[in-house]
């Protein structure tokens, strides 16, 4: 960082020039705004700012305003619906930017200044960037904005399938994780009741920790498709693609989509859970929490699934769904 800052001219910089620049406010209070005969350093003061909370925090944001001359390419990612891997192929390819940059307990301040040198790289060379990150339709809307000629997309998965890769994700990730050094871990492990998750434990074990994952509603996603696309019922979900005109494909076709949508091939996928719970295991004995997890979502996935066979398509627009 400050190798960067001895390549900037500050001669003249005032405090508040400082703010609006790098974090596009005012400053807070009067005692922010310091003069050079009070020691003012604007190199130093740079610095600070690029590794502030707030500047983080805000990241996204900042990064929309500085270029609003590109399209927004906004990409909502529905729990275990491929989009851990989907990021990990555009990312290395496009302009890319994941919400999980914002929060400074998932990614360190090293790690952020990485990842914008590498967008700051090849931004220039697109019309567009691609946002990624597990908000809700709702939040693209009011806090990243959509304007004409930005695109919205995600892709859905038969949500009883997900509502069990859910299970087996905990369940994967406590394994690897076992004292909870990780902050998802350990709410999991508190959620279950346990200090750690014993190492060298039978199979029969494991299932129940997934099936107890499962019934934990903090834990298992209500109706996950119908929470990020709408207000947790299909009625709004649908409303809401079809007005919004969302981009929608499925896991089913997930594949095809990429290769026609992005011209990538898939490769092997990345964040997968371990097959400790399956259908043979579930569905006769819990037809009705399943239900009670997925009915909204089961609304919404079969229109959309009944429109690309329909329509023989890698995906399908919201306006075709009006």
């Amino acid at each position: 960082m400050s190798g960067l800052a001895k390549r900037i001219n500050f001669t003249d910089v005032e405090a508040s020039q400082m703010y609006f620049s790098i974090l596009q406010r005012p400053p807070g209070s009067r005692s922010l705004v310091r003069c050079e005969d009070e020691g003012y350093d604007p190199s130093q003061h740079f610095c600070e700012a690029l590794w502030s909370d707030e500047f983080q925090i805000r990241i996204l944001r900042l990064i929309l305003n500085s270029f609003p001359e590109k399209r927004r390419l906004i990409h909502i990612h529905i729990p275990k619906s491929a989009g851990s891997h989907f990021f990990a192929k555009m990312a290395p390819l496009y302009p890319c930017i994941n919400q999980m940059i914002q929060v400074p307990s998932l990614t360190s301040k090293p790690e952020l200044m990485e990842i914008l040198a590498g967008f700051a790289s090849i931004v220039e060379f697109y019309d567009f960037l691609i946002v990624h990150g597990h908000f809700s339709l709702n939040y693209v809307v009011q806090e990243i904005g959509v304007r004409f000629g930005d695109e919205i997309f995600a892709v859905v998965r038969d949500p009883v399938v997900s509502a069990i890769s859910m299970a087996n994700y905990v369940v994967t990730r406590l394994m690897a994780d076992p004292s909870g050094s990780y902050a998802d871990t350990r709410q999991w492990l508190d959620l279950l009741g346990m200090e750690t998750f014993p190492e060298g434990c039978s199979s029969d074990y494991v299932k129940a920790v997934a099936l107890a994952a499962l019934h934990n509603d903090r834990i298992a996603h209500l109706n996950p498709i119908c929470h990020y696309l709408g207000d947790g019922t299909s009625e709004s979900a649908i409303y809401n693609i079809v007005i919004k005109n969302v981009e929608i494909t499925d896991t089913c076709r997930y594949d095809r989509w990429l290769e026609v949508r992005w011209g990538t091939s898939t490769g092997s996928r990345i964040n997968q859970s371990l097959p400790i719970l399956n259908h043979n295991d579930v569905i006769p004995r819990l037809s009705e929490r399943l239900s009670y997890l997925c009915s909204e979502d089961m609304k919404v996935f079969e229109a959309v699934k009944s429109l690309l066979d329909a329509r023989d398509a890698s995906s399908v627009k919201g306006h075709n769904l009006a």
